[in-house]
């Protein structure tokens, strides 16, 4: 993903205008299937007995977990993908100017700004 950088960077600066977002709580918005939420376990010992120990699951996303980021890219470009009509072309823009969670992009003018900010 690191090589997504040096692209995002050089179209950022192609406009007049620069737009930055976040999604908030991204991570923790992508659910699991119930046949996949077992690969997420985690044991946790009840105030430090090892005799009593609960076996937690994670039913979304957990940040810090190597495949976390691809997780959520795999996720925004599956929707972003099958958006049609009037918002395709904001869709397309959102597509290219993700990393990870954050979105760099760039407008002309203002009327473009407030459509994408509505759209997306």
């Amino acid at each position: 993903m690191v090589e997504q950088i040096p692209e995002i960077i050089n179209k950022f600066r192609l406009r007049k205008s620069y737009i930055t977002a976040d999604i908030e709580k991204a991570f923790s918005q992508i659910g699991f299937q119930e046949d996949v939420k077992h690969f997420l376990r985690f044991l946790w010992w009840e105030n430090g007995d090892k005799e009593n120990t609960k076996i937690y699951q994670h039913k979304s996303v957990a940040f810090g977990i190597s495949s976390s980021p691809f997780l959520l890219g795999e996720t925004l470009e599956h929707h972003l993908k099958q958006v049609t009509g009037h918002l395709e072309v904001t869709a397309q823009k959102l597509l290219k100017s993700f990393y990870v969670d954050n979105c760099v992009t760039s407008i002309d003018n203002e009327e473009e700004l407030g459509r994408f900010m509505l759209e997306s």
